[in-house]
């Protein structure tokens, strides 16, 4: 009895929002807004399979239901009742006398309910018609066709599906488009490093870096393409060029600098160009890389903590500055070794979009899957320690 009242009042409940909405149409010249037709609060409820289907039987399909069958199959797709959607979607483009513009639009939710349940080749399938047939729907679906190809990791397809996109947006928007798709090129630079197909390599990475000439990505790649074939002072040159415009140096460009000087044999030449770069940004990333070089003495790092505004082990700064010297030498000797342990305490990386936090940088963020939002969230431009020995 239950689900049937609750069935009744579905089914009234549009009708009411039905002849509200033509009511209120007779009265004006425009058509009655969207939320006077809403379902309100008890889509909530759990409606059995029944009830559904004794609505997609019983309400037919018009300019003013329209927007009803939408809503019912977005919220069953939020829930996670992706068969619920599909079939309601499904149902909506069976429907005779659709317009083209109302049937891209159910083609598109359809589109969304295939990617959420992980049927990525009938989600793309839509989204390549719509693509090719529908004005209205055209740009939205280039959209999530190019989410859908990173999610696949298919890096070729989002950077042509993105060079699709680049001529409707505004300029701004084309920017961070062009940055994006030259991190979908870096993605297969990677790959093809990976599998030592170097040609392959080098292409993708021109290729970025003609797309967005000014990312830092590229470079890094290259540097480590160079190193790899065994030009380790070519790669030496290009790191140092670029972490000299860098006011917040990445670890990846920091492993590969470390690298890059291993291979020459120049670990001296290496610390200095870390306390160089530490002087400069006062990263604790740069410091802790600085500190593993073992060309940092106790000394300067206690004169270090009395400074940095920093909550260094567990300890406020005041509590440090607060300590005599034989006190701040024991300390920093702990966190000395602390720090040259592999698992040792670093930077802690935050990314600016959502919140998400990593101890490691990454160019895409795992949660929110925006691009270089990750950035180190303690640098401190305190006094670093006065010279490497």
């Amino acid at each position: 009895m239950h689900d049937l009242a609750l069935y009744l009042l579905l089914v009234t409940a549009v009708a009411c929002g039905w002849l509200l909405a033509r009511w209120q149409q007779r009265g004006k010249s425009k058509p009655a807004p969207h939320s006077s037709y809403q379902l309100p609060a008890y889509f909530e409820a759990d409606l059995p399979d029944y009830a559904l289907d004794a609505f997609l039987a019983a309400v037919d399909v018009t300019g003013d239901t329209l927007e009803t069958h939408l809503a019912l199959g977005a919220l069953h797709r939020r829930r996670g009742e992706l068969e619920r959607a599909i079939r309601l979607h499904e149902n909506l483009l069976r429907r005779p006398g659709l317009t083209a513009t109302q049937a891209s639009q159910a083609k598109f939710e359809l589109a969304l309910d295939y990617r959420k349940a992980g049927l990525m080749d009938r989600a793309e399938g839509f989204l390549q018609e719509l693509i090719e047939k529908s004005d209205s729907h055209r740009k939205p679906a280039l959209h999530l066709l190019i989410d859908l190809y990173q999610d696949q990791r298919e890096w070729l397809k989002a950077a042509n599906a993105a060079h699709e996109l680049q001529p409707a947006l505004r300029k701004p928007e084309r920017l961070r488009l062009a940055r994006r798709r030259s991190h979908f090129f870096c993605e297969q630079a990677e790959l093809a490093l990976v599998a030592q197909d170097y040609l392959s390599a080098r292409r993708h990475i021109k290729r970025a870096a003609q797309i967005s000439p000014a990312a830092r990505r590229p470079a890094l790649l290259m540097a480590s393409l160079e190193l790899q074939l065994g030009h380790a002072a070519l790669a030496k040159s290009m790191l140092e060029e670029q972490l000299a415009e860098s006011d917040q140096p990445a670890s990846d460009s920091l492993e590969l600098l470390h690298r890059t000087y291993t291979a020459l044999g120049q670990p001296a030449a290496h610390a200095a160009l870390l306390e160089s770069l530490y002087r400069r940004t006062g990263s604790l990333l740069v410091l802790t890389h600085l500190v593993r070089t073992d060309q940092v003495q106790t000394e300067h790092l206690a004169d270090f903590l009395a400074t940095a505004p920093l909550k260094l082990v567990g300890l406020p700064v005041t509590a440090i500055a607060g300590l005599d010297k034989k006190l701040r030498l024991t300390l920093a000797r702990s966190w000395l070794n602390a720090l040259r342990q592999p698992g040792g305490p670093i930077a802690h990386h935050q990314c600016t979009h959502c919140g998400f936090k990593s101890h490691e940088h990454r160019w895409q963020c795992p949660a929110c899957r925006r691009w270089e939002t990750l950035h180190e969230t303690n640098p401190h431009h305190a006094s670093p320690p006065s010279h490497a020995s």
